[in-house]
């Protein structure tokens, strides 16, 4: 979403990409749920943490960017959808609070989602190898004691 706001000034684009971080934030918390009570490693745990920080951080600075915004421009106060049309035509090269915006979203995303999906995918692994040798193990000991 980010690059293609980089190129392309369109509201399906800003709506899409705000609904993107809503997904986000969402999927946050219930992660944050999930993991609750569960195996996860700790470093699992902290990405996950990490990942409601920048959530928030995320928010936060969207929150600023849009109270300046509406004190520049008191006609579109009151009115979603006006002030989704203008950021929609705000360039990312024009501006440097978005371009910073949307640089710490890439950022984020790499360096939170990336070793998150590596941190997942060796504990599902690890998972799965132990309950193969708990199978194999419980299938040893029914066979030997047949004997």
């Amino acid at each position: 979403m980010v690059l293609l706001n980089a190129y392309f000034r369109l509201t399906a684009i800003t709506l899409l990409s705000t609904f993107a971080s809503m997904g986000i934030g969402i999927g946050v918390v219930v992660a944050l749920v999930k993991q609750r009570e569960s195996n996860i490693p700790k470093a699992l745990r902290g990405a996950t943490w990490t990942g409601l920080g920048y959530v928030c951080v995320s928010i936060l600075l969207g929150y600023v960017f849009i109270m300046v915004l509406v004190f520049e421009n008191p006609e579109i106060m009151g009115n979603q959808w006006k002030l989704i049309e203008r950021v929609a035509a705000m360039s990312f090269f024009e501006n440097p609070f978005i371009a910073s915006l949307n640089i710490l979203a890439l950022c984020g995303a790499f360096c939170l989602g990336i070793p998150g999906l590596i941190m997942v995918g060796k504990h599902r692994e690890s998972q799965v190898r132990s309950a193969a040798e708990s199978s194999a193990a419980q299938g040893k000991s029914l066979r030997g004691g047949n004997q």
